[in-house]
This record gives C-alpha cells, sequence and structure tokens, in this order.
C-alpha cells in the first residue's frame, strides 16, 4: 500500500480544535451590576426576556428538566420565584456551607410589582425600570456562581458586545422619542387654547 494513500479511518494529526471550548459560557447570564442595569434601561425592558431566557436554560441544563425557558422569560413576572429559588438551589448544591443566599419570595414580589407598573398611564409607567433593582441581587448570586465553577470564563460577559451596542443605540432613539413626546405634550398642556 502507497504511504501518500490515507485511510479515511485513520486519526487526524495535528491538534483538534474543538469549536464547542470556543463558544463556552458562563454558566448563568450573570454580567456586572452597572451592565445589567444600562440593558434593561437602554433596551426599554427588553433585555430582561434575554437575562431570564438564558438564567431559565442554565436551570434547565442544570436539572435536566424541561422547563419552557422561552414562556418562563416572556412572562417573566409570574415565574421569578421560580427562578430564584433555582437559583438559590443551585448556589447551595455547589457549596453547601456558602452563606450566599436571597430572599426569592421577597425579590419576586417586588420584581413583579414593578414590573407590572409598565402598564400604569404616563408618565407613571416609567417605574417599570426600577424592576432592575431586584435582579441586582439574584444576579450578583448568579455572578459568584460563575466565579467559583469558573473563575476566567466568568468574564466573557463582562463587556459591551456589538448586539449590547445595537441595543443601547436603538433604546436610545426610543428614549429620545419618549422624552420628546413627554417635553411636546407639556409644551401643549401650557399654550392656551385657541378659539
Amino acid at each position: 500500500m502507497d504511504a501518500t494513500v490515507r485511510s479515511p479511518y485513520q486519526a487526524p494529526e495535528g491538534p483538534i480544535e474543538d469549536s464547542a471550548s470556543r463558544k463556552r459560557r458562563p454558566f448563568f447570564l450573570a454580567p456586572p451590576a452597572h451592565k445589567l442595569a444600562v440593558m434593561i434601561v437602554a433596551t426599554l425592558g427588553l433585555y430582561l426576556i434575554w437575562w431570564f431566557y438564558r438564567n431559565w436554560r442554565a436551570v434547565q441544563r442544570h436539572e435536566g428538566r424541561r422547563r419552557a425557558p422561552v414562556w418562563r422569560a416572556m412572562f417573566s413576572f409570574l415565574f421569578a420565584h421560580g427562578l430564584f429559588k433555582a437559583i438559590n438551589r443551585i448556589v447551595a448544591g455547589h457549596d453547601a456551607t456558602a452563606r450566599l443566599k436571597i430572599n426569592a419570595g421577597g425579590l419576586a414580589i417586588a420584581y413583579a410589582v414593578l414590573y407590572l407598573c409598565a402598564w400604569l398611564p404616563p408618565p407613571y409607567w416609567l417605574v417599570f425600570v426600577s424592576c432592575l433593582f431586584p435582579l441586582l441581587p439574584v444576579n450578583a448570586l448568579a455572578r459568584r456562581y460563575n466565579e467559583a465553577i469558573d473563575g476566567d470564563l466568568h468574564r466573557a460577559e463582562d463587556a459591551f458586545n456589538m448586539w449590547n451596542w445595537l441595543g443601547i443605540a436603538l433604546g436610545g432613539l426610543f428614549w429620545l422619542l419618549i422624552l420628546l413626546g413627554m417635553v411636546l405634550t407639556a409644551i401643549a398642556a401650557w399654550l392656551p387654547e385657541s378659539r
């Protein structure tokens, strides 16, 4: 047999690149607090859907049960308590001596109430963006867990990527339109009516 002919069943020579390792992400989506706040405010809360989706997917992977993460993310105000409890459970399972724990019930109620403020009439609906405050302790706990299981990888979500900047730009345009509408409404209320 000729030495130049290779068998298709022969193992490849040289290092094999693992494409999965290049696409690895931290276990939970737990960006720094400033990035979480900027993304929630700039995208008028749309980032909340992504945050809940990614974290429900992490819980689903960890527990091996189907969780319907899309629907749980879309109706996050109904399912926040379940996610917060699951994050508590996962962190406690990783380190039973850890004293890090969140009040899942209280934070979920606060989140749901603030989230539902989006249905209030203008300008009171703006209270809605404060729903990020109950998420901060949950995000911090998930971030500590990511750091504990993979110290280097947990920083993969720290920087603003192209999609984040696009969301900030589009959200910024919407915020400008909202502010312009509020200013024009206030000016129209001050102007005397023509008869």
